[in-house]
């Protein structure tokens, strides 16, 4: 009877070391497919394109964006790292820009906008004037020189001077009409007698059929500067002339909204009526001195590339340091100038 339990002893153990060899090969096939198989790999994010660090300023790349930041001192404007107490497009703020006259160049000192003229150019207010030929800001800032009838007022070396227009003669600081001034009949200095008229030069009584007495003087109402269509209505000469008692634009003038302007020279009209020349500097010809996408800075620059001009006029570069797009950077391989494309013709 005693035989029987042992049997039944031996065989539970037989059982339990079987399940523990079974357990073992479980343990280390699963080991094994572990092993394997890990799952989907975890990929790095990277930045395309790659980052490149502004001037005064390091760019990383964070979770595939690129993340600026700026040296101390400096501010992120845009993409760019910059002085707001120097740079005079961002003077104490992003994007507050200073102003920039034609002959000067927008300054930022301690955060606040100033005016730096050109070699020949002095400041008067907001503008930068040449005090040896602006009749305006004639040997100073408070030499505006005096206006005269029938005369352009002009700077000579800081002097102010007259230029007579209309067939007029000048006569001391007057401009006149030797044909009917009393005062100057013929000549400078002429003068008649009382009772008397000036008429084509010459004193007399009464004036001669086609002209009428303004005065002491017998005129043409129909041509006169100084009378044009009735008597003392003077036209603005010299943008001015009378044309059959009506004042209009003079020859070499051009009628612009109601303006008289020598499409010449005029800044605002250079050419035609509809072209302001604005950053594109004085006109001269009919033409601005700088052609778009030039900026005038004292010469014709692109503020895109020009280390002393470089997003404004006035804004140079520190050493080491290259314009690109209108920003100062560190390494000029990296600078990308977008190319303008030429539109394809439509047959």
């Amino acid at each position: 009877m005693l035989h029987r339990p042992l049997r039944l002893l031996a065989a539970i153990l037989l059982l339990l070391a079987v399940g523990a060899c079974n357990l073992d090969d479980d343990l280390e096939n699963n080991e094994t497919e572990t092993d394997i198989d890990t799952g989907p790999d975890v990929q790095e994010v990277v930045c395309e394109p790659e980052c490149v660090s502004p001037a005064n300023g390091t760019s990383s790349c964070e979770d595939g964006l690129c993340i600026v930041e700026c040296d101390p001192g400096y501010e992120l404007c845009g993409e760019a790292c910059v002085d707001l107490t120097s740079n005079p497009n961002h003077c104490d703020g992003c994007d507050q820009a200073c102003p920039s006259p034609t002959e000067g160049a927008a300054v930022c000192d301690g955060g606040a906008c100033g005016i730096e003229c050109y070699e020949g150019y002095d400041l008067c207010g907001d503008e930068c004037v040449n005090f040896d030929n602006d009749p305006e800001f004639c040997g100073g800032c408070n030499g505006a020189c005096p206006s005269a009838d029938g005369a352009v007022s002009i700077c000579v070396l800081g002097n102010c001077d007259i230029s007579c227009v209309g067939g007029l003669t000048q006569c001391g600081s007057a401009c006149v009409d030797t044909n009917s001034d009393p005062a100057h009949c013929g000549d400078c200095g002429d003068d008649c007698d009382d009772g008397e008229v000036c008429s084509d030069g010459g004193c007399a009584l009464d004036c001669p059929a086609g002209q009428e007495q303004c005065g002491s003087s017998c005129v043409d109402l129909d041509s006169s500067l100084s009378h044009c269509g009735e008597c003392d209505k003077a036209c603005d000469a010299p943008a001015e002339s009378c044309f059959s008692g009506v004042c209009a634009c003079a020859s070499g003038y051009t009628n612009c909204n109601g303006e008289c302007v020598d499409l010449s020279s005029s800044a605002a009209y250079c050419g035609s009526c509809n072209n302001a020349c604005g950053t594109l500097g004085p006109c001269s010809g009919g033409e601005c001195a700088c052609e778009a996408p030039e900026t005038y800075c004292g010469e014709c620059v692109s503020t895109l590339t020009h280390n002393n001009h470089c997003g404004g006029c006035g804004i140079p570069c520190s050493s080491g340091q290259y314009c690109c797009n209108g920003s100062c950077i560190g390494n000029q391989e990296a600078c990308q100038i977008p190319v303008p494309v030429d539109p394809v013709p439509i047959d």
